[in-house]
């Protein structure tokens, strides 16, 4: 099995982070894996911003957490209720990204690079998770003080998060996966 595929199938979701920050230079290799993910007619919409900032993690979690408890979806409210739950798993550094308000696809555009970056910290044995959860937050009646908080442009939609952080524990094995989800037409 060729080593992309063996990543794939390794990579888990980090749910618990070491205290410990990662270097500059590991981010800037993950951003950079994310820079290389397909873009329609090479726009490239995607944006990253870097949050090392205790504070402002803490209070995105929390703000996030308030209107997650107002969801539709019990399961979404139910978490969000609880206590102990951080958005981002209190992880040390968080990636948020953005896309171009213009770009013909941004929202895909923004998920084929998380993927790649998901991919990369993997690769580095880096744990990482896939963060949705901001999305309340940034089309509430708060979504243009944190825009401005986190010095995103009137052009760009925050679309996803990314916690990474060195790993403290994450499942080893993978969750069984469906079969039979293909065709094949010929």
């Amino acid at each position: 099995m060729n080593e992309v595929i063996k990543t794939i199938k390794k990579r888990r979701m980090t749910g618990k982070f070491k205290n410990s920050q990662l270097t500059d230079e590991q981010i800037i290799e993950i951003i950079n894996a994310g820079q290389h993910a397909p873009s329609v007619q090479k726009q490239q919409a995607w944006n990253f911003t870097v949050i090392q900032d205790r504070e402002l993690l803490n209070e995105l979690s929390k703000e996030s957490k308030l209107i997650g408890q107002k969801s539709d979806a019990e399961v979404i409210r139910k978490l969000n209720s609880k206590e102990d739950y951080h958005v981002f798993y209190n992880a040390p550094t968080v990636i948020i990204v953005s896309a171009d308000k213009e770009a013909m696809m941004p929202e895909a555009e923004c998920i084929a690079a998380t993927q790649n970056m998901l991919l990369a910290a993997e690769s580095m044995n880096i744990g990482a998770c896939w963060i949705s959860a901001l999305e309340g937050l940034f089309n509430s009646h708060k979504g243009d003080e944190y825009r401005k908080k986190l010095n995103l442009g009137d052009n760009q939609i925050p679309q996803l998060a990314i916690s990474l952080g060195h790993i403290e524990s994450r499942p080893e094995k993978a969750y069984p996966r469906r079969n039979g989800k293909y065709k094949f037409i010929r």
